[in-house]
């Protein structure tokens, strides 16, 4: 196997990958956690006969009432939002940016000497 570094755009889109099919497992979780917490207003609108006792009740009365598919409702929005977010913490991209601020003499003003000098936490 070569030691080849991936470039910018695949270590992108694979850590957008593992981060949407992370939050697809967790899609569930977060359905149920959303639902408990606005179920006063669920029941102001008429939408929720009577409270939810738990989290479990939740789970058990969404799976009775409404079936396996809406505890991933929502999930698509919150996938497209998440997707780059973990794309730019990559080292990859961290070395950009440090290449950009590696060498001061270069470019010299006082601002950039100060910033690799005592600022660097990358």
């Amino acid at each position: 196997m070569s030691d080849k570094k991936l470039g910018f755009f695949e270590s992108f889109m694979l850590s957008g990958v593992a981060a949407g099919v992370s939050k697809t497992v967790a899609a569930p979780i977060e359905r149920v956690k959303l639902l408990v917490q606005n179920q006063d207003e669920m029941i102001k609108q008429g939408r929720l006969d009577k409270p939810y006792s738990g989290v479990i009740d939740c789970t058990t009365r969404v799976l009775k009432t409404e079936g396996v598919y809406p505890f991933w409702r929502g999930n698509l929005a919150n996938v497209l939002r998440y997707f780059p977010h973990p794309g730019l913490e990559l080292p990859s991209f961290k070395d950009s940016i440090k290449a950009v601020f590696n060498e001061p003499q270069r470019i010299a003003p006082s601002y950039l000497k100060f910033w690799h000098q005592h600022c660097q936490w990358w």
